[in-house]
């Protein structure tokens, strides 16, 4: 596994009472075939190129079948969720965010992520 850089827009969403929850969401053009994943364990963020010919027939639990989180070491195949679908909190909880919607006006930046290759 090795560190990348994918273009995401920023919000900031409320679950439950805690504002201000900080969530990426890739962005269109190159990043398309690209899918983004979290640790539930500790919220460790990770892309897999979902047109790699080795992963066509593979789920999110099968790619993460053979690796394990760098930040907190646990296996994937355990703890590994859609991005931003399921996110860790500031907090530290588990939530889910049911719209990942990215308006015009929301900032966009380069962030590093673990690609699962």
């Amino acid at each position: 596994m090795e560190k990348t850089k994918v273009r995401v827009a920023i919000d900031y969403l409320e679950v439950n009472g805690v504002f201000n929850n900080q969530i990426y969401i890739m962005t269109g053009g190159v990043w398309t075939n690209l899918c983004m994943m979290s640790c539930t364990n500790c919220g460790e963020l990770f892309v897999f190129n979902m047109q790699n010919p080795k992963y066509a027939e593979f789920s999110i639990k099968k790619v993460g079948d053979r690796v394990k989180c760098p930040n907190c070491n646990i296996e994937l195949k355990d703890s590994i969720e859609k991005y931003p679908q399921t996110f860790r909190t500031t907090n530290g909880t588990l939530a889910h965010a049911d719209s990942t919607y990215v308006s015009d006006e929301l900032k966009t930046e380069m962030i590093d992520v673990w690609e699962i290759i």
